[in-house]
């Protein structure tokens, strides 16, 4: 059985207007997993001030615009570079309830195919079809989601295998 820090990678990223609300959740999720600090809008002070509250830092560098580095980051960099068996994704103004980490255990063992979710149900449910020739030799098959619940908040836990097994589509609708 793995601890809870090998059982997770946990990302966040912020801008300096963050700072405070990122030593607030760092020291939250630091108990929880390796906590992976993408820097896009951070200063040198900002992250001396949040210095010994992560694990690793990543600065993007996939482009001059700061704000197209931290989505390529989102979008691909996470899903790469993650290798605990789960990933936390969270945006730096989330607010976490102090159980939180029960709420991702209960949903991983009650979904443990559950790729997104988020702090709160959303009003609606997410209904998409993505269909035909192109689709299905792509990704091998159809893609029908009808009644599944939206979530709200920037926050998202999944399975690393998943998305690492699907980082070329991911790549392909991401260009």
């Amino acid at each position: 059985m793995t601890n809870a820090r090998e059982r997770f990678d946990i990302f966040i990223c912020g801008g300096s207007q963050h700072v405070p609300m990122l030593k607030a959740l760092l020291a939250k999720l630091h108990p929880h997993g390796i906590v992976h600090l993408g820097s896009s809008f951070l200063t040198a002070a900002d992250l001396d001030e949040l210095a010994g509250l992560y694990d690793v830092l990543h600065t993007p560098s996939h482009s001059a615009d700061p704000y197209e580095n931290f989505e390529l980051f989102c979008i691909r960099d996470i899903h790469r570079i993650a290798t605990a068996p789960y990933f936390v994704k969270l945006d730096a103004d989330t607010h976490l309830e102090p159980d939180w980490i029960d709420y991702v255990e209960e949903c991983l063992a009650a979904h443990p195919d559950a790729v997104l979710f988020g702090p709160r149900k959303g009003d609606v449910d997410v209904a998409f079809r993505i269909a035909g020739a192109p689709v299905r030799r792509l990704l091998g098959r159809d893609i029908d989601v009808q009644g599944a619940p939206k979530v709200i908040g920037g926050f998202y836990v999944a399975s690393t295998a998943f998305f690492q097994e699907h980082q070329r589509f991911i790549e392909i609708v991401h260009m």
